[in-house]
């Protein structure tokens, strides 16, 4: 039944962002979020066989990975409520995924237009879920997962099938929260109608509905250790007041080795509250073991993100288009960092840079044993984007 979807956790209060730097329109889903599910769910109309977009440097194993998570995307995104997005881009989701417009030939079009900006999202994901499942292969007796504006990934729901005693919580903006649970309602129900399939939902997969940044320094603190816990999903014709409430501490776990996912956030906030981010996430669960993985942007003084590429006519475009882009969507970009800088934001904290990659090889994608990446290239860029990993240590350096 609908009812018995599996735990959710649900906040019912949260202090509000200051309103000279809104991180997302109020009331509606993230528009980004949908622009890059778009994206990744373009990779499903592509051949396990295909070259096209820089697959050729992975291996099997890794562009199955991708192609997986892109049909799921996929799936997931055409049963998206048009009363939840933006209309001009949920008609174009539904055009593209419908083949209304041929999805190879739009997805050939972006990848000419946007260049690295089609790329990357594909990798960077790829990078966060080999972090977990290298995390989940060594903690995998005692561990967590918590995934910081978790969008519409499909990774949490994917992973808590395979590692059904961990627990796995995802943390987003109530709107797109909201969003994402309702796709899922519907894709459960479309699968049930079409081929009778009853999905089952990971009773380990619970999601934590709160605003990420802002002035309060306690807001994901607070809603991880004082937050309530919704165990059953409603049917549509429940209220949200009616599902069953406890406490979020019984879910997750301080002091306890964590997994912690920040994929597509960094770049929203400020300087201030990403460091107010990792501070609370070294209060509630600073322990030896505890690894986070997140992305980070190196922005120019126009605040559009730069690589090495970037005086490359398409890749400068490209850019630009996507800093008005975000910035269009209500979701403007505020913080990046210079590479070569970024062991200075962990100076005097507890969090140790274990990895700070900007081409595939220094990301682990070419020689990592869970997908047996192939070919070594030194060159080959993950995108626009960089990818970084820190471990907990509680030696400072200072």
């Amino acid at each position: 039944h609908m009812d018995h979807w599996g735990p959710l956790i649900h906040i019912t209060s949260y202090p509000t962002r200051s309103k000279a730097q809104p991180i997302m329109i109020e009331g509606r889903a993230s528009l980004t979020a949908a622009t890059v599910a778009l994206v990744v769910a373009l990779e499903s109309y592509v051949s396990h066989d295909s070259a096209i977009a820089g697959d050729e440097h992975l291996s099997e194993t890794g562009r199955s990975t991708i192609h997986t998570s892109s049909r799921l995307q996929r799936d997931i995104l055409l049963c998206m409520s048009r009363q939840r997005m933006f209309l001009p881009l949920w008609t174009l989701l539904q055009a593209v995924l419908c083949h209304a417009i041929p999805a190879n030939w739009f997805r050939r079009f972006w990848q000419w237009a946007m260049g690295k900006t089609m790329q990357g999202p594909k990798l960077r994901k790829l990078y966060m879920e080999q972090q977990v499942r290298t995390f989940l292969q060594k903690q995998h007796a005692k561990a967590q997962v918590l995934i910081l504006a978790a969008g519409y990934d499909t990774m949490a729901y994917r992973l808590a099938h395979e590692y059904p005693d961990v627990n796995f919580v995802e943390v987003d903006h109530p709107s797109t929260g909201a969003t994402k649970i309702e796709m899922f309602q519907r894709y459960f129900a479309h699968k049930r109608r079409a081929i009778g399939d009853e999905l089952h939902f990971p009773g380990n997969l619970y999601f934590c509905h709160i605003k990420l940044g802002g002035d309060a320094p306690t807001t994901l603190k607070g809603a991880l250790t004082e937050g309530y816990m919704i165990h059953h999903l409603p049917s549509p014709s429940r209220t949200a007041s009616q599902m069953v409430q406890s406490s979020s501490n019984q879910v997750f776990h301080a002091n306890t080795p964590t997994m912690v996912v920040m994929e597509g956030l960094s770049f929203y906030l400020s300087e201030e509250e990403n460091r107010s981010i990792f501070e609370q996430i070294d209060s509630v669960v600073g322990c030896p073991g505890t690894v986070m993985a997140f992305d980070y942007f190196h922005l120019d003084e126009y605040k559009r993100p730069q690589t090495k590429d970037t005086k490359k006519t398409l890749t400068a475009l490209g850019s630009t288009f996507l800093k008005y882009k975000v910035k269009l969507f209500g979701e403007p970009f505020v913080w990046g960092t210079d590479p070569k800088e970024l062991p200075g934001f962990f100076r005097g904290t507890n969090w140790r840079l274990m990895k700070n990659a900007e081409t595939v090889q220094e990301a682990g994608l070419l020689s990592s044993t869970t997908f047996d990446c192939g070919p070594q290239s030194t060159s080959l860029q993950l995108g626009i984007e960089y990818e970084a990993t820190v471990a907990w240590d509680s030696k400072k350096d200072q």
